[in-house]
């Protein structure tokens, strides 16, 4: 397919959202396509933009409402399976984050990723316990996960439930931790599988 754009960021443009850290918000950019012009803007601006997706980071692309299936081919250097890719996370701040390896990180180990600080946990899903984000697009929600910590029981969990969750994050899926609040700065490192 090809990019669909308008003058606008509307539901019939392709859009890329990118989250911002800092702000706790997105940035969004749209396909501007007005006049015989067509160029990749920031929201609010008919400039092209000069930013840049860095390697490694994660960001959605949403495909206008209404227009025919398409691939999206992203060209570049696969990541050799070596190294670490780390996130600082302070309370209640919300990182985007993404499994960069070609294998997949089992949710009920995610604390094996703690590197600082240790995991904050709750008998439910709330501000006060650390939690996982990952886009479900079959049901159009999120699905949500949170360290329990009750009775001298620590895991992961879906939400709503009390046991470990089997479930994974596949390599090259993007997802969002949750700090909670009124915990110490956390440090969660993603190490390249064993060869």
């Amino acid at each position: 397919g090809t990019p669909i754009g308008s003058g606008s960021l509307s539901g019939v443009t392709d859009q890329i959202w990118r989250w911002n850290t800092e702000t706790a918000a997105w940035t969004k950019y749209v396909w501007y396509s007005s006049r015989g012009t067509t160029l990749w803007a920031k929201q609010g601006e008919k400039v092209e933009t000069t930013d840049k997706i860095p390697a490694g980071e994660t960001f959605f692309f949403l495909r206008a409402g209404g227009a025919a299936t398409t691939s999206l081919t992203l060209a570049g250097a696969v990541k050799q399976m070596e190294g670490a890719v780390s996130t600082t996370v302070s309370a209640m701040q919300l990182a985007f984050m993404a499994n960069p390896w070609p294998t997949p990180i089992a949710v009920k180990d995610f604390s094996s990723l703690y590197t600082a600080g240790t995991p904050a946990g709750g008998g439910s899903l709330s501000s006060g316990t650390d939690q996982i984000w990952r886009w479900n697009r079959e049901a159009s929600t999120w699905t949500k996960y949170f360290y329990y910590s009750s009775r001298g029981t620590t895991l992961w969990a879906l939400q709503g439930q009390k046991v470990a969750t089997e479930d994974t994050i596949p390599g090259g899926e993007g997802f969002f931790f949750q700090r909670a609040g009124g915990a110490s700065q956390a440090t969660l490192t993603i190490t390249a599988p064993s060869k």
